[in-house]
């Protein structure tokens, strides 16, 4: 009985854990990045616009007009938090000038405040980084029909393309809050090099590698479950079939 309730308990730990796990990172080949929103924002991207267009008709987008927005704005990754308009919005786009850079992490700081001069009106900005890439930080803020919204701005250069990654939130969610969802999205937020050594992708492996031993596991887990239920009834089959045939010694009294 209790490698039966063992077995149970290995099956939904295992279940659970292929989810959570397959539930991988947003990866684009052509942009070489890979990236993942927190549980709580919906992805809306070229590909499952249709599955959204309830959604989209709210804020008088059609699923063409969205991927017409997508494709013009340069918006390689797209997110919201439908209950409070929060989004993640990931921009990347070829020109001369990233071109001339090529990557952001090998300039030094008087390079980086020309590039900054460049692309901000103000000095404001700070410079982070995140594996294994520079970026330069600005505080951006804006409003619309829906309210007033903050949050911040990351831009780098790689791979010859600037990717600007924003990331904004209502006025009703507090500071805190929006830290640490900023901090989990960069966490999981990789710019891979055209060629050599990944950690991204990497990354990718190890993740297809732990995903296809769990579900291995979980087969033969499984039928292991499977074999005990038919080996038990089985067994009852074959008591049942037995005990009309006992014979009752009586005692003599």
């Amino acid at each position: 009985m209790k490698r039966k309730i063992f077995a149970y308990l290995t099956v939904l730990a295992l279940l659970s854990l292929i989810f959570s796990i397959s539930a991988s990172a947003y990866t684009d080949k052509d942009k070489n990045f890979s990236i993942k929103a927190p549980d709580s924002f919906t992805e809306i991207n070229s590909a499952n616009v249709k599955e959204h267009q309830d959604f989209l008709q709210k804020i008088n987008y059609t699923a063409s007009g969205f991927k017409d927005y997508l494709t013009k704005n340069n918006i390689v990754f797209y997110a919201i938090n439908k209950q409070n308009g929060s989004e993640i919005v990931l921009k990347s786009v070829s020109s001369e000038f990233s071109k001339n850079i090529d990557n952001l992490y090998m300039l030094d700081n008087a390079a980086l405040a020309n590039v900054a001069e460049k692309l901000f009106e103000s000095n404001d900005y700070t410079v982070l980084e995140k594996n294994g890439t520079k970026f330069l930080k600005v505080s951006i803020s804006s409003k619309d029909n829906g309210g007033n919204f903050f949050g911040s701005q990351f831009i780098t250069v790689k791979n010859g393309l600037v990717y600007s990654l924003s990331l904004t939130f209502g006025e009703n969610i507090n500071t805190m809050t929006s830290i640490e969802i900023q901090e989990r999205v960069l966490n999981d937020f990789y710019i891979n090099e055209k060629t050599g050594f990944s950690w991204g992708n990497f990354g990718n492996i190890i993740i297809t590698v732990i995903v296809t031993a769990c579900i291995l596991l979980f087969v033969a887990v499984a039928g292991y479950v499977v074999y005990t239920f038919i080996n038990d009834a089985r067994n009852k089959n074959s008591s049942n079939d037995v005990a009309p045939y006992v014979k009752i010694k009586r005692r003599k009294f």
